[in-house]
C-alpha cells in the first residue's frame, strides 16, 4: 500500500504539477479516509485482537531476527556495483 501511495504522490507532483508536500497531505488525507472507511470509525482498540507478538516467539528474538536478516539483505546489496555507487553520493 505504502508503494501504491508514493506512486501516487508521484503522479500528482509530476504530471499535475502539484508541490511535493502538497502532494503528500493530500495522498495522506485520502488513506486516512479509506482507513476510517474500513474500520467504521475512528481510534478503534486492537486490545483483544490476536497480533504478531501474541505467539510464542518472545518479541526480543524477534526484533534481533528481524535485525540479523535487514543487515544480511543491506551488506549484501552494498557488495554490488549499484550498491557501492549508491553508497559514495
Amino acid at each position: 500500500m505504502g508503494a501504491v501511495a508514493g506512486m501516487v504522490t508521484g503522479l500528482l507532483h509530476v504530471k499535475f504539477k502539484i508541490s511535493n508536500l502538497l502532494s503528500g497531505i493530500l495522498v495522506m488525507i485520502g488513506l486516512y479516509s479509506v482507513n476510517l472507511r474500513i474500520m467504521g470509525r475512528a481510534n478503534v482498540p486492537l486490545f483483544h485482537d490476536t497480533t504478531v507478538f501474541y505467539n510464542s516467539i518472545p518479541v526480543l528474538v524477534m526484533i534481533c531476527f528481524f535485525a540479523i536478516v535487514s543487515k544480511v539483505i543491506l551488506d549484501i546489496f552494498f557488495k554490488t556495483k549499484s550498491g557501492f555507487i549508491k553508497t559514495l553520493c
